[in-house]
């Protein structure tokens, strides 16, 4: 109890909700049945076979997870491939990273690599924790090649509505979220139904909430 005390004070009312939900789901994940149930949700929900294809993703490609955690979509692709995340230390404590994949301390506001660093960023339900989403995108895109490919995963809702919590200080509807991508060519955009990847793991039922699955391609 009191180790929770402190970790909460420590990390603060952003970071800890998530740590506290990672904590409890990288023992969970490290089953080969949830690892196997996870790569079936990205592609039955988020058409990672799509994306893929739309990237020409290959052991060449430089790939970026911006807000990786621990289940991130790096584990189930090919190529030079690194994780960014804000509590990335505490990560690599709680889960062992394939050879292959590197995790580093980081914002999405302020991504440590050069510009042009990257062929594709990937960023998956981590928009919504960002204090500044467009000061995110915009770095994103300084870190992508040119006609690079960026791809988003952000939860949706139908109408425009205040923060939720203070893990999540945005709420986005598609149109407010497309409007934050103007200058981005659109490849793909599909909405899904909102699981969540423990949820879909433990069989729950999806809400009544959707996700976004947005592929796009900056200038050349």
């Amino acid at each position: 109890m009191r180790a929770r005390f402190y970790e909460r004070l420590l990390l603060g009312a952003k970071k800890y909700p998530e740590w506290a939900h990672q904590k409890q789901w990288a023992e969970e994940f490290a089953s080969p049945e949830n690892y196997e149930k996870v790569l079936d949700y990205w592609k039955r929900y988020r058409h990672l076979d799509e994306i893929v294809r739309i990237t020409t993703l290959s052991r060449q490609s430089r790939i970026l997870d911006v807000g990786c955690d621990i289940s991130t979509v790096l584990h189930y692709i090919p190529g030079h491939r690194v994780g960014l995340d804000p509590l990335a230390r505490r990560y690599r404590r709680l889960h062992e990273y394939p050879d292959g994949i590197s995790v580093v301390s980081g914002s999405a506001q302020d991504i440590p690599f050069p510009d042009a660093s990257f062929d594709v960023v990937f960023c998956t339900n981590a928009l919504d924790h960002c204090a500044s989403p467009a000061s995110a995108v915009a770095e994103m895109r300084r870190a992508l090649k040119p006609a690079g490919f960026v791809v988003l995963t952000v939860e949706v809702f139908s109408a425009p509505s205040e923060a939720r919590n203070a893990a999540h200080p945005n709420s986005f509807t598609r149109e407010s979220l497309l409007d934050l991508l103007q200058g981005i060519e659109y490849k793909l955009c599909k909405e899904s139904p909102w699981y969540g990847l423990r949820e879909y793991c433990l069989g729950r039922s999806p809400t009544q909430e959707r996700e976004l699955v947005f592929v796009g391609q900056t200038p050349s």
